[in-house]
């Protein structure tokens, strides 16, 4: 029997975490009359979803989500498990609960994986398999990976907080190192950055502490309470010269004891980045679906300019907005082509100037090859591509990048991140970004704010949030399977050391 996790998250949005595990752990029981996998009590406690256990599938969030489609691939007794990206959206310390049973699994059965990253397959693969254009192009173990494609590391400094506005090009320097210069530069590494190392037969890997930077638990701050207030100076003296959205004590219950929102209030200053972060379920896509109108607060309001807001002034508002959802809100039957031109339409340019635009965009996300395609045969990455060249037609005054990056290959990434830079730094464009990667909020941002069960907990510049939360490394050591026991023991007696 084969146990699937699709790229794209499958599930009956009427149904609970409950009903799901219930009907799948029934269904795969009676297929076969052992049933020795793993059962629905154990995979809720391993993955965190006791407290979501009886919420129906279209109140979770976008990483519980993921958690729940991942349940039903492991339950039960499988063969062959294939996941294709698995840990996408899910944050750093879930991704760790599902690597550890990824790895568990693995012990005795067989594994298939797809994943953009590469930490995810360097510590979860016996072999790599790389595929361009439909081609095996290499297979053989990590290692093997490493040394064949390996020409050096880069380490990226991030400059002092006086230089937060400047570009990107100028806030980070990336520096190229040679793998015989890596011992002398551990102590100029950033604790959000990490850095592989490669000797010989095992991998010395420096990480951040999962424990460095515990979300859930920071209190709240003065720098919160400093950041209502300017929202409130700003609401009082009409002045949105300098600011592009800000929002006023927004909230959202569904009912007494679940509170999506909780009086948010915050600002993204012109030309800004501002990114959301937060576990799994704190409140990051149900902020964005307020901001939007795809759910209706009840209480608060949020500004575009003097002129336009979400609760009266609302069509200016939806005007200046451009949205890339965590889930691709696309026409399959549609072409590529097809669907720019009907955002575009949408957004009420006319054909001479969205025809120019159009051309742009798709040589700046490289689509040539696939515009004149349905969108139902667009790869995950391509779909999000696609919806991020949506959300920008027309050049909007705001982005709201739900997880932009989300199953996007690491060059195409790279090449959208610039894109995003480039917008902030000479269109004046401003960013509200959710990302569970941190590199990505490293590039991007200028401030982060942290939220947790829907209220803001701190926020401020992304280097003050680091060196206040960010405490040390973990060294972790992937060994190959053949090393022999002494090999592993002296290994252990240096680490201590």
């Amino acid at each position: 029997m084969i146990g699937f996790c699709p790229q794209q998250n499958v599930y009956f949005k009427y149904l609970t975490i409950k009903d799901h595990l219930k009907i799948f752990s029934q269904l795969k029981q009676t297929i076969r009359e052992s049933n020795d996998g793993y059962s629905g009590e154990e995979l809720i406690t391993r993955l965190g979803l006791n407290e979501d256990i009886d919420k129906q599938a279209l109140h979770l969030s976008g990483g519980t989500l993921r958690r729940l489609v991942l349940s039903l691939a492991l339950i039960g007794h499988n063969d062959v498990l294939v996941l294709d990206e698995p840990t996408a959206a899910l944050d750093p310390r879930v991704r760790q609960q599902v690597w550890d049973l990824i790895i568990e699994y693995r012990k005795s059965k067989t594994v298939l994986i797809t994943s953009h990253d590469f930490e995810e397959a360097n510590l979860l693969s016996d072999k790599i398999y790389i595929i361009s254009k439909g081609v095996l192009c290499f297979n053989g173990t990590t290692l093997q990976m490493k040394h064949e494609f390996n020409s050096g590391y880069e380490l990226k400094i991030n400059k002092s907080n006086e230089m937060q506005t400047e570009s990107d090009s100028d806030r980070v320097n990336i520096h190229h190192i040679n793998r015989d210069d890596i011992p002398h530069c551990y102590e100029w590494l950033n604790p959000f950055e990490y850095m592989a190392v490669y000797y010989g037969r095992f991998t010395l890997k420096i990480v951040i502490n999962e424990n460095s930077f515990e979300l859930q638990e920071v209190m709240e701050r003065s720098d919160v309470r400093e950041e209502s207030e300017k929202v409130s100076q700003v609401i009082r003296s009409r002045d949105f010269e300098s600011v592009s959205l800000i929002v006023h004590k927004l909230s959202k219950k569904v009912n007494r004891k679940t509170i999506l929102v909780n009086e948010l209030s915050f600002l993204v200053n012109r030309s800004e980045c501002l990114g959301l972060l937060g576990t799994n379920g704190s409140g990051k896509t149900s902020t964005f679906r307020l901001l939007t109108g795809d759910l209706d607060s009840d209480s608060g309001n949020a500004y575009l300019g003097s002129d336009a807001d979400l609760r009266v002034k609302t069509q200016k508002y939806f005007s200046r907005i451009g949205y890339c959802p965590q889930n691709d809100a696309l026409l399959d039957p549609l072409t590529g082509i097809q669907t720019l031109v009907f955002f575009a339409r949408i957004r009420g340019l006319e054909r001479q100037t969205y025809d120019t635009f159009i051309t742009n965009i798709i040589n700046k996300f490289e689509m040539k090859a696939i515009i004149n395609k349905r969108v139902s045969t667009y790869s995950g990455g391509n779909r999000r591509k696609l919806s991020l060249a949506a959300a920008l037609m027309g050049t909007p005054g705001l982005l709201l990048l739900d997880e932009p990056t989300n199953g996007v290959d690491p060059s195409s990434r790279l090449k959208i991140w610039k894109i995003l830079s480039k917008l902030m730094n000479e269109l004046n464009i401003s960013i509200l970004l959710t990302s569970h990667n941190m590199t990505e909020c490293q590039i991007l941002c200028n401030r982060l704010a942290i939220l947790s069960k829907g209220v803001i907990k701190t926020i401020g510049f992304t280097d003050e949030l680091k060196t206040r939360y960010a405490v040390g490394f973990d060294i972790i050591v992937k060994v190959n399977r053949d090393s022999n026991e002494d090999f592993i023991e002296i290994l252990q007696n240096r680490m201590n050391e």
